[in-house]
């Protein structure tokens, strides 16, 4: 799959500000799920629940660090741990406007700077990447996920067309900025 521009465009608006619910990484299909709740209607408390599916994993890096007095510490885990771990960042907004194709990486990438390390691929590089980040409260998690296919679903599991959802996501940012 080739993300061209118009379209990292609008999932990088379709991810701004969405409230971070899961990421579960399985390893025997090589997905990863992210479950996220998108910005909603005005007044609207309904969730706006979406499934994230990237399919053929070729990269999947993560660093969590805690910050206290001593200075920043790095914790080391499994990759197959990472949703446990995320829990200190379950129902917290992803910020940026940044996430899919990012030149720069929002982390380290030397294996000595993160919690793990999950490679398939050495030419990683050449494939789609989504970068995630939370950062305060004395923890910080920087994920950046490198894969080949992706999917929308919605809380149901039904495939969801992109054009639609950025959409709809376009139009409550419409209705934000009063346009």
């Amino acid at each position: 799959m080739i993300i061209n521009d118009n379209l990292k465009d609008g999932l990088n608006l379709v991810l701004n500000e969405a409230t971070f619910l899961d990421l579960n990484f399985i390893e025997t299909q090589n997905i990863i799920v992210c479950k996220l709740d998108l910005l909603k209607n005005n007044g609207n408390s309904i969730p706006n629940i979406v499934f994230f599916v990237l399919r053929n994993i070729k990269r999947f890096a993560a660093k969590y660090s805690i910050t206290d007095s001593s200075g920043e510490r790095v914790i080391k885990f499994n990759f197959s741990e990472i949703s446990i771990r995320l829990q200190d960042f379950i129902f917290k907004d992803l910020y940026g406007w940044d996430f899919i194709n990012t030149e720069e990486s929002v982390i380290d990438l030397s294996k000595e700077n993160l919690s793990f390390n999950y490679c398939t691929e050495d030419n990683f590089e050449i494939f789609n990447s989504l970068k995630l980040f939370q950062e305060g409260f004395e923890k910080d998690i920087d994920i950046k996920i490198w894969f080949e296919g992706l999917e929308i679903l919605d809380e149901n599991k039904n495939l969801l067309n992109f054009d639609s959802v950025i959409s709809q996501q376009n139009d409550i940012w419409k209705m934000i900025f009063g346009k």
